[in-house]
Protein backbone atom coordinates (compact mmCIF):
# COMPACT_ATOMS: atom_id res chain seq x y z
CA UNK A 1 0.00 0.00 0.00
CA UNK A 2 2.76 2.46 0.67
CA UNK A 3 4.36 1.69 -2.53
CA UNK A 4 0.91 2.47 -4.35
CA UNK A 5 1.03 6.05 -2.25
CA UNK A 6 4.92 6.40 -3.36
CA UNK A 7 3.58 5.88 -7.19
CA UNK A 8 0.75 8.43 -7.12
CA UNK A 9 3.10 10.82 -5.69
CA UNK A 10 5.47 9.97 -8.62
CA UNK A 11 3.16 10.32 -11.01
CA UNK A 12 1.19 13.27 -9.83
CA UNK A 13 -2.26 11.78 -9.56
CA UNK A 14 -2.89 11.51 -5.91
CA UNK A 15 -1.93 15.28 -5.47
CA UNK A 16 -4.07 16.36 -8.29
CA UNK A 17 -7.17 14.48 -6.18
CA UNK A 18 -6.05 15.79 -3.17
CA UNK A 19 -5.92 19.38 -5.19
CA UNK A 20 -9.06 18.59 -6.55
CA UNK A 21 -11.09 17.72 -3.14
CA UNK A 22 -9.26 20.59 -1.63
CA UNK A 23 -10.72 23.19 -4.31
CA UNK A 24 -14.54 21.32 -3.82
CA UNK A 25 -14.15 21.77 0.09
CA UNK A 26 -13.20 25.56 -0.35
CA UNK A 27 -15.61 25.92 -2.79
CA UNK A 28 -18.68 24.46 -0.18
CA UNK A 29 -17.26 26.67 2.20
CA UNK A 30 -17.70 29.93 0.40
CA UNK A 31 -21.29 29.42 -0.25
CA UNK A 32 -21.92 28.36 2.85
CA UNK A 33 -20.12 31.59 4.47
CA UNK A 34 -22.06 33.48 1.40
CA UNK A 35 -25.32 31.66 2.80
CA UNK A 36 -24.89 32.58 6.41
CA UNK A 37 -23.47 36.07 5.75
CA UNK A 38 -26.40 38.85 5.15
CA UNK A 39 -25.41 41.60 2.30
CA UNK A 40 -24.77 44.88 3.80
CA UNK A 41 -25.81 47.86 2.45
CA UNK A 42 -23.46 50.37 0.90
CA UNK A 43 -23.26 54.53 0.55
CA UNK A 44 -26.36 56.13 2.40
CA UNK A 45 -28.25 54.57 4.48
CA UNK A 46 -31.82 55.60 6.06
CA UNK A 47 -34.27 54.46 8.59
CA UNK A 48 -36.29 52.65 5.53
CA UNK A 49 -33.97 50.48 3.89
CA UNK A 50 -32.90 49.72 7.37
CA UNK A 51 -35.71 48.27 7.97
CA UNK A 52 -36.30 46.71 4.86
CA UNK A 53 -32.72 44.93 5.54
CA UNK A 54 -33.89 43.61 8.92
CA UNK A 55 -37.07 42.34 7.91
CA UNK A 56 -35.57 40.52 4.44
CA UNK A 57 -33.01 39.08 6.36
CA UNK A 58 -34.15 38.46 9.96
CA UNK A 59 -34.02 34.10 10.63
CA UNK A 60 -36.59 34.56 13.27
CA UNK A 61 -38.89 36.29 11.42
CA UNK A 62 -38.37 33.10 8.89
CA UNK A 63 -39.28 30.82 11.37
CA UNK A 64 -42.17 32.68 12.56
CA UNK A 65 -43.69 32.68 9.68
CA UNK A 66 -42.63 29.36 8.52
CA UNK A 67 -44.49 28.44 12.04
CA UNK A 68 -47.76 30.22 11.00
CA UNK A 69 -47.39 27.66 7.34
CA UNK A 70 -46.75 24.58 10.05
CA UNK A 71 -50.17 25.72 11.69
CA UNK A 72 -51.93 25.56 8.59
CA UNK A 73 -51.18 22.28 7.87
CA UNK A 74 -52.41 20.99 11.20
CA UNK A 75 -55.75 22.59 10.66
CA UNK A 76 -55.62 20.13 7.16
CA UNK A 77 -54.91 17.48 9.71
CA UNK A 78 -57.14 18.46 12.28
CA UNK A 79 -60.50 18.28 9.59
CA UNK A 80 -59.53 14.47 8.49
CA UNK A 81 -61.94 12.20 9.82
CA UNK A 82 -60.00 8.61 11.65
CA UNK A 83 -59.50 6.06 8.65
CA UNK A 84 -61.50 2.66 8.56
CA UNK A 85 -59.66 -0.56 9.43
CA UNK A 86 -60.26 -4.06 7.86
CA UNK A 87 -60.21 -6.74 9.42
CA UNK A 88 -59.78 -10.00 8.07
CA UNK A 89 -60.13 -13.44 10.54
CA UNK A 90 -60.15 -16.98 9.63
CA UNK A 91 -61.44 -19.18 12.57
CA UNK A 92 -62.29 -22.78 12.97
CA UNK A 93 -59.84 -24.46 11.53
CA UNK A 94 -56.62 -26.88 12.41
CA UNK A 95 -58.71 -28.40 14.65
CA UNK A 96 -60.21 -32.65 14.77
CA UNK A 97 -63.30 -33.47 13.28
CA UNK A 98 -64.92 -31.33 10.78
CA UNK A 99 -62.92 -28.69 11.68
CA UNK A 100 -59.64 -30.66 10.45
CA UNK A 101 -57.34 -28.49 7.77
CA UNK A 102 -58.61 -25.40 6.39
CA UNK A 103 -61.89 -26.30 4.48
CA UNK A 104 -64.33 -26.31 7.17
CA UNK A 105 -62.97 -22.75 8.88
CA UNK A 106 -64.88 -19.60 8.63
CA UNK A 107 -63.72 -16.35 7.29
CA UNK A 108 -64.53 -12.79 7.90
CA UNK A 109 -64.04 -9.76 6.35
CA UNK A 110 -65.08 -6.56 7.79
CA UNK A 111 -64.81 -3.11 7.97
CA UNK A 112 -64.58 -1.05 11.16
CA UNK A 113 -64.91 2.81 11.39
CA UNK A 114 -64.40 5.02 14.43
CA UNK A 115 -67.08 7.37 14.88
CA UNK A 116 -65.78 10.48 17.20
CA UNK A 117 -69.02 11.57 19.54
CA UNK A 118 -69.51 15.04 21.44
CA UNK A 119 -68.20 16.74 18.03
CA UNK A 120 -64.40 16.32 18.97
CA UNK A 121 -63.52 17.09 15.27
CA UNK A 122 -65.09 20.40 15.60
CA UNK A 123 -63.52 20.68 18.72
CA UNK A 124 -59.66 20.02 17.61
CA UNK A 125 -60.56 22.03 13.99
CA UNK A 126 -61.05 25.28 16.78
CA UNK A 127 -57.86 24.21 18.79
CA UNK A 128 -55.60 24.14 15.41
CA UNK A 129 -57.09 27.23 13.62
CA UNK A 130 -56.53 28.79 17.29
CA UNK A 131 -52.92 27.97 16.80
CA UNK A 132 -53.06 29.31 13.39
CA UNK A 133 -54.75 32.92 14.90
CA UNK A 134 -51.28 32.83 17.81
CA UNK A 135 -48.93 31.95 15.06
CA UNK A 136 -49.54 34.99 12.76
CA UNK A 137 -50.10 36.97 15.87
CA UNK A 138 -46.30 35.85 17.33
CA UNK A 139 -45.36 37.20 13.31
CA UNK A 140 -46.70 40.90 14.00
CA UNK A 141 -45.60 40.81 17.96
CA UNK A 142 -42.44 39.93 16.21
CA UNK A 143 -42.31 42.46 13.15
CA UNK A 144 -43.09 45.13 16.00
CA UNK A 145 -40.05 44.72 18.21
CA UNK A 146 -37.62 43.99 15.47
CA UNK A 147 -38.88 47.79 13.75
CA UNK A 148 -38.90 48.88 17.47
CA UNK A 149 -35.29 47.83 17.66
CA UNK A 150 -34.70 49.07 14.48
CA UNK A 151 -35.48 52.29 14.73
CA UNK A 152 -33.48 51.90 18.20
CA UNK A 153 -30.41 50.90 16.71
CA UNK A 154 -30.37 53.78 13.82
CA UNK A 155 -31.08 56.25 16.34
CA UNK A 156 -28.58 55.52 18.43
CA UNK A 157 -26.27 55.15 15.14
CA UNK A 158 -27.56 58.73 14.02
CA UNK A 159 -26.86 60.18 17.39
CA UNK A 160 -23.31 59.10 18.05
CA UNK A 161 -22.90 60.24 14.47
CA UNK A 162 -23.88 63.72 15.47
CA UNK A 163 -21.58 63.55 18.58
CA UNK A 164 -18.48 62.42 16.48
CA UNK A 165 -19.18 65.24 14.05
CA UNK A 166 -19.40 67.54 16.95
CA UNK A 167 -16.15 66.29 18.03
CA UNK A 168 -14.49 66.81 14.65
CA UNK A 169 -15.85 70.26 15.10
CA UNK A 170 -14.47 70.38 18.72
CA UNK A 171 -10.94 69.51 17.74
CA UNK A 172 -10.86 71.61 14.77
CA UNK A 173 -11.43 74.61 16.46
CA UNK A 174 -9.09 73.34 19.48
CA UNK A 175 -6.18 72.93 16.45
CA UNK A 176 -6.87 76.30 15.10
CA UNK A 177 -6.79 78.30 18.46
CA UNK A 178 -3.75 76.11 19.00
CA UNK A 179 -1.98 77.40 16.07
CA UNK A 180 -3.25 80.96 16.88
CA UNK A 181 -1.72 80.90 20.59
CA UNK A 182 1.22 79.27 19.08
CA UNK A 183 1.85 82.75 16.45
CA UNK A 184 1.02 84.75 19.38
CA UNK A 185 3.63 83.28 22.00
CA UNK A 186 6.06 84.05 19.16
CA UNK A 187 5.15 87.09 18.74
CA UNK A 188 5.31 87.57 22.63
CA UNK A 189 2.32 88.89 22.29
CA UNK A 190 0.56 85.82 24.87
CA UNK A 191 2.20 83.99 27.45
CA UNK A 192 3.92 80.62 27.11
CA UNK A 193 1.30 78.92 29.88
CA UNK A 194 -1.57 79.92 27.62
CA UNK A 195 -0.11 77.99 24.67
CA UNK A 196 0.37 74.69 27.28
CA UNK A 197 -3.19 75.45 27.48
CA UNK A 198 -4.03 75.49 24.29
CA UNK A 199 -2.32 72.22 23.74
CA UNK A 200 -3.46 70.15 26.32
CA UNK A 201 -7.48 71.33 25.16
CA UNK A 202 -6.31 70.10 21.48
CA UNK A 203 -5.56 67.30 23.15
CA UNK A 204 -8.48 66.82 25.13
CA UNK A 205 -10.42 67.39 21.89
CA UNK A 206 -8.61 64.55 19.75
CA UNK A 207 -9.33 62.18 22.65
CA UNK A 208 -12.89 62.42 22.75
CA UNK A 209 -13.34 62.18 18.71
CA UNK A 210 -11.54 58.82 19.23
CA UNK A 211 -13.89 57.71 21.86
CA UNK A 212 -16.82 59.21 19.92
CA UNK A 213 -15.88 57.42 16.79
CA UNK A 214 -15.51 54.48 18.85
CA UNK A 215 -18.81 54.39 19.70
CA UNK A 216 -19.99 55.42 16.34
CA UNK A 217 -18.44 51.92 15.10
CA UNK A 218 -19.51 50.18 18.23
CA UNK A 219 -23.10 51.64 17.27
CA UNK A 220 -22.65 50.47 13.46
CA UNK A 221 -22.08 47.18 13.99
CA UNK A 222 -25.34 46.90 16.46
CA UNK A 223 -27.45 47.97 13.95
CA UNK A 224 -26.06 45.76 10.84
CA UNK A 225 -26.54 42.95 13.04
CA UNK A 226 -30.12 42.91 13.47
CA UNK A 227 -29.84 41.84 9.76
CA UNK A 228 -27.51 39.35 10.11
CA UNK A 229 -24.35 41.34 8.85
CA UNK A 230 -21.11 41.64 10.68
CA UNK A 231 -19.70 44.38 9.54
CA UNK A 232 -21.28 47.63 8.85
CA UNK A 233 -20.60 48.48 4.84
CA UNK A 234 -22.82 51.70 5.15
CA UNK A 235 -21.02 55.10 5.14
CA UNK A 236 -23.53 56.86 7.17
CA UNK A 237 -27.37 57.21 7.86
CA UNK A 238 -29.31 59.90 6.96
CA UNK A 239 -31.73 61.64 9.12
CA UNK A 240 -33.47 64.21 11.53
CA UNK A 241 -32.19 64.19 14.78
CA UNK A 242 -35.53 65.98 15.80
CA UNK A 243 -38.30 65.18 19.10
CA UNK A 244 -41.30 63.46 17.55
CA UNK A 245 -44.59 65.22 18.50
CA UNK A 246 -46.17 64.08 21.62
CA UNK A 247 -49.20 62.35 20.65
CA UNK A 248 -52.05 64.54 22.10
CA UNK A 249 -53.71 62.27 24.07
CA UNK A 250 -52.29 59.97 26.70
CA UNK A 251 -55.87 58.76 27.47
CA UNK A 252 -56.09 57.46 23.13
CA UNK A 253 -53.11 55.80 23.36
CA UNK A 254 -54.27 53.85 26.62
CA UNK A 255 -57.27 53.06 24.20
CA UNK A 256 -55.29 51.57 21.97
CA UNK A 257 -52.88 48.97 24.20
CA UNK A 258 -55.78 46.26 23.49
CA UNK A 259 -55.04 46.11 19.74
CA UNK A 260 -51.21 45.57 20.55
CA UNK A 261 -49.48 43.17 19.44
CA UNK A 262 -48.18 41.74 22.39
CA UNK A 263 -52.06 42.03 23.55
CA UNK A 264 -53.16 40.32 20.49
CA UNK A 265 -50.48 37.35 21.39
CA UNK A 266 -52.08 37.18 24.55
CA UNK A 267 -55.55 37.15 23.97
CA UNK A 268 -54.55 34.93 21.18
CA UNK A 269 -52.73 32.33 23.24
CA UNK A 270 -55.70 33.12 25.96
CA UNK A 271 -58.16 31.67 23.12
CA UNK A 272 -55.73 28.66 22.52
CA UNK A 273 -55.99 27.52 26.08
CA UNK A 274 -59.36 27.66 26.47
CA UNK A 275 -60.06 26.08 22.87
CA UNK A 276 -57.18 22.91 24.40
CA UNK A 277 -60.17 23.19 27.59
CA UNK A 278 -62.93 22.59 26.08
CA UNK A 279 -61.09 19.57 23.68
CA UNK A 280 -60.88 18.07 27.23
CA UNK A 281 -63.89 18.37 28.23
CA UNK A 282 -65.25 16.03 24.88
CA UNK A 283 -62.24 14.23 25.07
CA UNK A 284 -63.81 11.94 28.25
CA UNK A 285 -66.99 10.65 25.94
CA UNK A 286 -66.19 7.40 24.05
CA UNK A 287 -65.64 7.09 20.30
CA UNK A 288 -67.96 4.29 18.83
CA UNK A 289 -66.43 1.95 16.89
CA UNK A 290 -69.22 0.72 14.14
CA UNK A 291 -68.18 -2.96 12.62
CA UNK A 292 -69.76 -4.13 9.53
CA UNK A 293 -68.49 -7.03 7.60
CA UNK A 294 -69.59 -10.81 5.63
CA UNK A 295 -68.65 -13.63 6.70
CA UNK A 296 -68.08 -17.16 4.47
CA UNK A 297 -69.02 -20.30 6.68
CA UNK A 298 -66.57 -22.61 5.27
CA UNK A 299 -68.45 -25.88 5.51
CA UNK A 300 -71.55 -24.82 3.77
CA UNK A 301 -69.99 -22.28 1.87
CA UNK A 302 -72.77 -19.68 2.69
CA UNK A 303 -72.37 -15.89 3.73
CA UNK A 304 -73.56 -13.95 5.84
CA UNK A 305 -73.23 -10.10 7.23
CA UNK A 306 -71.72 -9.36 10.59
CA UNK A 307 -72.30 -6.00 12.63
CA UNK A 308 -71.24 -4.53 15.83
CA UNK A 309 -70.62 -1.48 17.94
CA UNK A 310 -68.06 -1.01 20.70
CA UNK A 311 -66.89 1.74 22.94
CA UNK A 312 -64.93 2.15 25.85
CA UNK A 313 -66.33 2.48 29.09
CA UNK A 314 -64.99 5.76 31.10
CA UNK A 315 -64.22 3.38 34.36
CA UNK A 316 -60.66 3.81 35.14
CA UNK A 317 -60.12 6.69 33.11
CA UNK A 318 -62.17 9.80 32.90
CA UNK A 319 -59.66 11.97 31.56
CA UNK A 320 -59.80 14.33 34.37
CA UNK A 321 -55.71 14.72 35.16
CA UNK A 322 -56.20 16.42 31.17
CA UNK A 323 -58.77 17.91 31.96
CA UNK A 324 -57.14 19.70 35.48
CA UNK A 325 -54.18 20.35 33.73
CA UNK A 326 -56.14 22.71 30.95
CA UNK A 327 -58.00 24.26 33.09
CA UNK A 328 -54.86 25.38 35.60
CA UNK A 329 -53.02 26.48 31.82
CA UNK A 330 -56.75 28.30 30.61
CA UNK A 331 -56.65 30.37 33.97
CA UNK A 332 -52.60 31.18 33.46
CA UNK A 333 -52.92 32.27 30.23
CA UNK A 334 -56.08 34.58 31.80
CA UNK A 335 -54.30 35.69 34.60
CA UNK A 336 -50.80 36.44 32.18
CA UNK A 337 -53.13 38.60 29.71
CA UNK A 338 -54.07 40.65 32.42
CA UNK A 339 -50.94 41.19 34.37
CA UNK A 340 -49.11 41.78 30.47
CA UNK A 341 -51.94 44.71 30.09
CA UNK A 342 -51.52 46.05 33.35
CA UNK A 343 -47.45 46.81 32.98
CA UNK A 344 -48.29 47.85 29.27
CA UNK A 345 -50.22 50.81 30.52
CA UNK A 346 -47.36 51.43 33.42
CA UNK A 347 -44.79 51.54 30.57
CA UNK A 348 -46.61 53.24 28.17
CA UNK A 349 -47.39 56.40 31.25
CA UNK A 350 -43.49 56.22 31.81
CA UNK A 351 -42.60 56.63 27.99
CA UNK A 352 -44.89 59.16 27.70
CA UNK A 353 -43.91 61.06 30.56
CA UNK A 354 -40.27 60.78 28.90
CA UNK A 355 -40.86 61.79 25.99
CA UNK A 356 -42.86 64.76 27.09
CA UNK A 357 -39.42 65.67 29.37
CA UNK A 358 -37.01 65.25 26.66
CA UNK A 359 -39.53 67.46 24.19
CA UNK A 360 -39.74 70.00 27.35
CA UNK A 361 -35.40 69.85 27.45
CA UNK A 362 -34.82 69.89 24.05
CA UNK A 363 -36.96 72.83 23.59
CA UNK A 364 -35.38 74.91 27.21
CA UNK A 365 -31.91 74.17 25.52
CA UNK A 366 -32.66 75.14 21.88
CA UNK A 367 -34.53 78.43 22.43
CA UNK A 368 -32.83 79.67 25.82
CA UNK A 369 -29.56 77.63 26.78
CA UNK A 370 -27.79 76.99 23.22
CA UNK A 371 -28.74 80.90 22.06
CA UNK A 372 -27.19 82.02 25.95
CA UNK A 373 -23.98 79.74 25.51
CA UNK A 374 -23.02 81.08 21.87
CA UNK A 375 -23.79 84.37 22.68
CA UNK A 376 -21.18 84.33 26.01
CA UNK A 377 -18.42 82.68 23.93
CA UNK A 378 -18.72 84.60 21.13
CA UNK A 379 -18.39 87.88 23.92
CA UNK A 380 -15.80 85.93 25.95
CA UNK A 381 -13.94 85.22 22.99
CA UNK A 382 -13.75 88.74 21.87
CA UNK A 383 -12.63 90.25 25.15
CA UNK A 384 -10.13 87.83 25.24
CA UNK A 385 -8.85 88.68 21.82
CA UNK A 386 -9.17 93.00 23.05
CA UNK A 387 -6.91 91.85 26.16
CA UNK A 388 -10.50 92.03 28.88
CA UNK A 389 -10.56 88.05 29.36
CA UNK A 390 -8.03 84.97 30.20
CA UNK A 391 -7.84 82.24 27.94
CA UNK A 392 -9.08 80.11 30.63
CA UNK A 393 -12.22 81.74 30.20
CA UNK A 394 -12.37 81.34 26.88
CA UNK A 395 -11.37 77.21 27.17
CA UNK A 396 -14.55 77.55 29.75
CA UNK A 397 -16.93 79.04 27.82
CA UNK A 398 -16.46 76.79 24.46
CA UNK A 399 -16.78 73.59 26.90
CA UNK A 400 -20.01 74.96 28.20
CA UNK A 401 -21.27 75.41 24.52
CA UNK A 402 -20.21 71.93 23.49
CA UNK A 403 -21.50 70.61 26.47
CA UNK A 404 -24.60 72.10 25.47
CA UNK A 405 -24.99 70.97 21.91
CA UNK A 406 -24.37 67.27 23.39
CA UNK A 407 -27.27 67.83 25.42
CA UNK A 408 -29.40 68.20 22.62
CA UNK A 409 -28.25 65.62 20.80
CA UNK A 410 -28.79 63.82 24.10
CA UNK A 411 -32.66 65.31 24.35
CA UNK A 412 -33.09 64.45 20.69
CA UNK A 413 -31.76 60.92 20.92
CA UNK A 414 -33.83 60.01 24.03
CA UNK A 415 -36.97 61.30 22.45
CA UNK A 416 -37.08 59.26 19.53
CA UNK A 417 -35.94 55.96 21.98
CA UNK A 418 -39.30 56.74 23.69
CA UNK A 419 -40.88 57.12 20.31
CA UNK A 420 -40.02 53.68 19.41
CA UNK A 421 -41.02 52.34 22.52
CA UNK A 422 -44.58 53.35 22.19
CA UNK A 423 -44.51 52.22 18.93
CA UNK A 424 -43.87 48.76 20.46
CA UNK A 425 -46.03 49.26 23.06
CA UNK A 426 -49.22 50.20 21.09
CA UNK A 427 -48.03 49.11 17.53
CA UNK A 428 -47.24 51.29 14.40
CA UNK A 429 -50.22 50.58 12.49
CA UNK A 430 -52.03 52.34 15.97
CA UNK A 431 -49.77 55.15 15.89
CA UNK A 432 -50.11 55.84 12.03
CA UNK A 433 -54.13 55.77 12.41
CA UNK A 434 -54.00 58.57 14.86
CA UNK A 435 -51.83 60.63 12.43
CA UNK A 436 -48.76 61.03 14.76
CA UNK A 437 -46.18 63.19 13.33
CA UNK A 438 -42.67 64.40 13.79
CA UNK A 439 -41.89 67.68 15.23
CA UNK A 440 -39.83 69.82 12.47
Amino acid sequence: MIDDWLYGLRDGSLLRTIWSAAVIFMGTMGQVNALEQAPSPRGELNLEQALAMVVENQPRLRAAEALVEAAKGQIQQAERRPNPELEIAVEGFGGSGEVTGVGGAETTLALTQRVETAGKRERRVEVSEAGQVLAAAEVERLLTELRARTHLAFVRVLAAQERWLLGQQRTQVATQEALEIARRVSAGATPPAEAERADLEKEMAQLQERAREGELRSARLELAALWGATSAEFDRVVGVLEVPNSPASLDLLLERIDGSPQVVLADAAVNTARAQLELARKEWVPDVDVMLGARRYGLTQDLGLVAGVSLPLPIWNRNRGRLAAESARAEASRLSRSALNRELQSRLKIAYQALEIARERIDALKRVALPHAERTHQQVAEAHRRGAMRFTDVLDSRRRLFEVKEQVIDAAEEGHLRWAEMEQLVGVTAMNEMNFSEGE
